[in-house]
């Protein structure tokens, strides 16, 4: 389990933000190594790199709507091969707790396995990768760029949780308005993204060079096996 916190801390060093929100996030890492360690025993996998990144990121959807991203898979391309990460908002990791931790972390997860079976597949189509489709202010399923969840959590709770109770946890009013009176109000790093410009762009080089984790082998057997 990789965490890494050296985008919050350089944020600090630079004034973008307040040292004592760092130092609140620093105390929550403890919180999100347990979640991922319990996502990592449900799904007999271990979990991509996580970053955490000192800004929220506000998806604009084309009718107009606003939604808060909290976590989304992206492409580390200063690593060789490049890699998969999952990436989460300090303002996210600072209100949020074990349960919510653990609906996002498992979300993402099934993003990143997709991503993988994709490479595995040579699917150069999908060199450009959308990453919209993840939480926001409520839980959105995009069955077309994720893995059916019973296929990576084998107790059926685990998936089922995931398309009632997070969505209802990730709703939670009280979870939304400490995150606009906490960093949205206070003036702190958030960028409004148009859903077309909230993507990662890869060459066909970069995107067959992704590497592929030894402990999803068979599992993408499976999923070729079912011609996902």
């Amino acid at each position: 389990m990789r965490i890494s916190y050296d985008e919050v801390i350089n944020s600090a060093l630079k004034g973008e933000i307040p040292w004592k929100l760092a130092r609140s996030g620093l105390t929550k890492i403890k919180v999100l190594s347990e979640s991922v360690r319990d996502v990592e025993k449900k799904a007999s996998l271990s979990y991509p790199p996580i970053i955490i990144e000192p800004v929220l990121k506000i998806l604009i959807h084309e009718e107009g709507t606003e939604s808060l991203v909290h976590g989304y898979v992206d492409v580390n391309k200063e690593t060789s091969p490049p890699t998969l990460v999952v990436k989460l908002s300090l303002p996210f990791v600072l209100q949020g707790g074990k349960r919510l931790f653990k609906c996002v972390l498992s979300h993402e997860l099934l993003h990143y396995i997709y991503f993988i079976y994709k490479v595995t597949s040579g699917d150069v189509l999908m060199m450009e990768q959308t990453l919209g489709n993840t939480f926001y202010s409520h839980l959105l399923f995009d069955e077309a760029r994720s893995i059916p969840a019973e296929e990576v959590f084998k107790d059926k709770k685990v998936a089922l949780n995931l398309r009632k109770r997070c969505e209802k946890e990730l709703n939670n009013e009280k979870f939304l308005s400490k995150i606009l009176t906490s960093w949205i109000e206070r003036g702190l790093p958030t960028i409004h993204l148009p859903e077309a410009d909230f993507i990662v762009r890869l060459t066909p080089e970069e995107f067959l060079s992704i590497k592929v984790p030894e402990d999803l082998s068979d599992l993408l057997e499976r999923l070729k096996a079912m011609g996902l």
